[in-house]
């Protein structure tokens, strides 16, 4: 499948690009995937929309990407997906990150997230990439397109809007890591995008292993400086940080609140002891920080059960994380750290792993000094406010980014 660049001045040139591309996409997909007699065949298929038919696209641009896997991104040109029509939402228009609307390219793969935020939440994903767009360890956004919510009366009080990002960058799963210094080193990337997410008044408040990819194919990206010194030549990003759907503004004033939707296993324990105690909470930076540990350890214990390398007492942990209890959960954040603690003072007196993991040992020391840092060496002021970007939380982050890098030279090439 391929683009075709239109080259022309008028207004409507962005959205008409898109729209065209969108739809050749929809014809292709719909007859070479799609059973003849399948249900979500639309019956009047726009054969050819570089006729005087493109009237009909340019009035209803397709939004919604379907899969028949479960995933809410996708690779273009790739896997069992149809595109249905959703009506636009008035007065919208396909925004564009800069130039790229320009900058299309013929063959371009782009990927579509696609979700259905609250109205009020509509913007905050696009917002949030928009201003670090094409940043170290986070994604190159193309465009957005919202849709009209499909009732006109909705039965429910808050409506949820259709909404399209394209991105540029295909990222897989962390599990996909060929060697543990794989793993670390897009988790690392991701670290940093956080931390410019951060710098520019966002902070995620999603981290888990489905928002943290390993990149298919490294990108050039401008070195980060100031984080540690063997990143500021690193320009070879190798993992980027996704899907903004839970993203606030650090600077807008805010009530502290309760539960929210999130990925159990990779909450902070502080967090989840507040909603276990019914307890208002602010999220800080930090806790998206100790959520990137817990991703770490989930995702080696992971690949360590699918390659039969995985202990009784990695299956037990895991058990326990993903418990439906969720005091079995709390206990879990608390007594996991401390037996990984444990084992990092027993392999330092060179005791080889007594609580037979599968884990690396660099991982265990790794985990054991980010669990120290983001549990008990916290910036004071996090009861009273969402933290912002300061010299602490920069601090904080060169701490965090340091445990792992000053290490790197003891993580294995290979797992075992």
């Amino acid at each position: 499948m391929v683009f075709e660049h239109i080259d022309r001045d008028d207004d409507n040139t962005s959205s008409e690009v898109v729209r065209r591309f969108v739809w050749i996409l929809y014809d292709q997909l719909n007859t070479q995937v799609l059973p003849e007699k399948s249900e979500h065949r639309r019956p009047n298929l726009i054969k050819d929309p570089f006729t005087e038919e493109l009237s009909q696209v340019a009035k209803s641009p397709p939004l919604g990407l379907y899969a028949s896997k479960d995933s809410n991104s996708t690779l273009f040109e790739q896997g069992n997906y149809h595109l249905p029509e959703l009506e636009p939402a008035p007065n919208e228009d396909i925004l564009f990150a800069d130039d790229r609307a320009a900058g299309l390219e013929i063959g371009e793969k782009l990927i579509i997230k696609e979700s259905w935020p609250f109205e009020n939440r509509r913007d905050i994903e696009w917002g949030a990439f928009l201003t670090c767009t094409g940043k170290f360890g986070l994604p190159e956004v193309i465009f957005k397109i919202t849709g009209r919510h499909p009732l006109s009366s909705p039965s429910i009080k808050t409506r949820r809007i259709p909404t399209q990002i394209a991105m540029k960058e295909m990222g897989v799963r962390l599990d996909k890591a060929e060697s543990p210094r794989a793993l670390m080193s897009a988790l690392l990337h991701c670290v940093v995008g956080h931390s410019i997410l951060l710098d520019q008044g966002w902070l995620h408040r999603d981290i888990s292993i489905g928002n943290v990819l390993l990149l298919a194919n490294p990108v050039t990206r401008t070195p980060p400086s100031g984080l540690h010194k063997s990143l500021d030549h690193q320009s070879q990003c190798k993992g980027i940080l996704i899907d903004g759907d839970s993203m606030i503004s650090v600077t807008a004033l805010r009530e502290s609140g309760g539960q929210r939707s999130c990925t159990l296993p990779f909450l902070s324990a502080r967090l989840l002891l507040a909603w276990n105690e019914q307890k208002d909470v602010f999220d800080q930076y930090y806790d998206d920080l100790q959520s990137f540990a817990w991703v770490l350890f989930v995702t080696s214990i992971e690949i360590a059960r699918k390659e039969g390398r995985d202990t009784d007492k990695d299956r037990a942990w895991m058990r326990s994380l993903t418990s439906s209890n969720l005091r079995e959960v709390e206990t879990a954040k608390y007594s996991i750290p401390t037996q990984l603690a444990m084992l990092d003072n027993a392999i330092s007196n060179g005791t080889r792993k007594p609580l037979d993991t599968s884990l690396p040992e660099p991982f265990v020391r790794i985990l054991n000094e980010w669990f120290q840092l983001t549990n008990y060496c916290v910036p004071s002021g996090g009861d009273e406010r969402t933290l912002q970007s300061d010299s602490s939380s920069t601090e904080f982050y060169k701490k965090f980014i340091a445990i792992a890098l000053d290490k790197m030279d003891s993580v294995p090439d290979t797992w075992s």
